[in-house]
């Protein structure tokens, strides 16, 4: 069989595997059910009111969920829809970017290993802005290869727009995005063949084109004091100096992504990023690993020496997955003569076994979650999806009794705020106060409309936690006067609860608090 037939029959069937993939996921959500996480209704909530910018991200992920719900209605299945679209577009480009450098084979292998691991698999279930992140950042690698191979001009300047638009969603998605230029930098800088490029202005104009989507983003960062900025800049506080917790964050942050990377599937790309550094040093890489090396090996280790001084989140980094397990299950398939450029890359075969076994897991997870001794437990990770309607459900009893549905306004984390506004039955607009008396935590702060509900009576939910006992004076004295309503315990599962105070606020003055 000839190489291009065998390339087409690959393209078929990682094209029907993809197919099938999303149709099964989409079919999951309705099959099992799971609440949407705060930050899911968070996001949802930024979606009724479109903007350029908010207060800890970019739109896109507003704009996607405002998009999906115009048509489809406000439904969990329909925002969740959203990441199945984004990862499988993520698989294919990652699949035609493989199939470029090293051939159908190894694209084919790559769609396995990522598409079972579990940061892939949670990417599938639960929609934030690192689904279509790493859409937009996969994209964006493909039309960069596809352009630096470009001949024809027509031809490079159609990809160099598929890399420009690719970054501006890319910036418009999450402040990660402005890395990838950065990263082909690097690529062009140190690779002979491509130097040339830096001297031309295709590459600079293709950067200037995709950062003009920044201007209308700090446009609104400048009208709300780039509040953006102040936030994204509390992700890099370090924590005070210690050798045993350096070494501590370390060890996590480099588990956890051999972890969501699958495990052995983890280890083996693990051992291909020593490997790398290695051939780079000895300049062994080939042109096709350099490329994809300087897209997750730099970043990736400035990673790991962060966690030095503070907690790195295991989905920082996941944009740079990709790229390393395409170099990991290049090394570990086997070359004409049967060699293996990494020895433990024989365990790719049980390595995505057991992804696979893991993955059936998580799909029975929900169910399995719900047995006595699991649910409300250490290991029961549904707990964040639980309770929301019962909450809203039990505030709109409350309501129902009034002759006119009071507003409602929360004290507690942002996620009382967006998960009530989600689940109450008319989704009306629901207003948050401020743990911190004058700070903006959230969003909601950002909106600061609280002015609009002058003279009202206001239907107050408090979460109650160690950290916010009780009502503070800085809210109650904003109002005639507070009576309590009632108390209500959302049931978790097992022993655990949620629970809230309901109190009504009669006579809103919201300037008192200036006081």
């Amino acid at each position: 069989m000839s190489p291009g037939v065998a390339t087409g029959r690959i393209d078929r069937l990682v094209a029907l595997s993809l197919l099938l993939l999303a149709a099964f996921r989409l079919a999951y959500l309705w099959w099992v059910p799971l609440g949407l996480v705060g930050d899911e209704t968070y996001y949802w909530d930024w979606s009724r009111q479109p903007a350029w910018g908010y207060y800890s991200k970019p739109p896109m992920v507003a704009w996607l969920i405002g998009a999906a719900t115009h048509f489809g209605g406000h439904q969990t299945e329909v925002i969740r829809a959203m990441a199945v679209l984004c990862t499988t577009g993520s698989l294919a480009f990652g699949y035609l970017l493989a199939r470029d450098l090293f051939g159908a084979r190894t694209g084919a292998w790559f769609v396995a290993a990522f598409a079972l691991a579990p940061a892939a698999v949670v990417q599938n279930l639960i929609f934030t802005i690192d689904a279509p992140l790493l859409l937009c950042w996969s994209a964006a690698l493909w039309c960069f290869h596809r352009w630096l191979d470009a001949t024809r001009p027509g031809v490079r300047f159609a990809w160099g727009a598929g890399m420009a638009a690719s970054l501006g969603c890319g910036l418009l998605t999450k402040q990660m995005m402005a890395v990838f230029p950065l990263l082909a930098l690097l690529h062009l800088a140190t690779t002979p063949a491509h130097r040339v490029r830096l001297r031309q202005p295709g590459f600079w104009l293709i950067v200037a084109a995709g950062a003009c989507a920044l201007i209308p983003l700090l446009q609104w960062n400048a009208r709300y004091d780039w509040i953006m900025f102040q936030h994204t800049a509390h992700h890099f506080e370090g924590a005070p100096f210690s050798p045993l917790a350096a070494l501590g964050r370390v060890v996590e942050f480099v588990a956890g992504e051999v972890a969501i990377a699958g495990f052995l599937v983890g280890t083996i790309a693990l051992v291909a990023l020593g490997v790398a550094w290695q051939r780079l040093m000895r300049r062994e890489l080939s042109e096709a690993e350099r490329f994809l090396f300087w897209f997750c090996g730099p970043v990736l280790t400035v990673m790991a020496c962060m966690a030095l001084r503070q907690r790195v989140n295991l989905n920082w980094p996941l944009v740079f997955l990709p790229p390393l397990l395409m170099l990991a299950v290049h090394w570990s398939l086997p070359d004409a003569s049967g060699q293996r450029s990494l020895r433990i890359g024989t365990w790719l075969r049980p390595g995505l076994v057991v992804s696979a076994i893991i993955t059936a897991l998580a799909a029975f997870f929900p169910l399995l979650a719900q047995l006595p001794g699991i649910a409300g437990g250490p290991a029961d990770l549904t707990t964040r999806l639980r309770g929301w309607a019962t909450l809203a459900a039990e505030v709109e009893t409350v309501r129902t009794k009034f002759p006119s549905a009071p507003d409602t306004l929360t004290y507690g984390h942002r996620y009382v705020t967006s998960q009530l506004a989600f689940h109450l039955p008319d989704q009306p607009r629901v207003w948050r106060w401020p743990t911190v008396p004058g700070a903006i935590e959230s969003q909601y702060e950002v909106w600061g409309d609280l002015e609009t509900l002058r003279g009202r009576d206001l239907l107050i939910v408090h979460q109650i936690d160690r950290r916010h006992p009780e009502l503070p004076e800085t809210l109650r004295r904003n109002f005639v006067s507070v009576n309590p309503l009632r108390t209500i315990d959302v049931p978790l599962g097992g022993s655990r609860v949620r629970r809230y105070a309901l109190h009504l606020g009669h006579h809103f003055l919201p300037d008192s608090h200036e006081d």
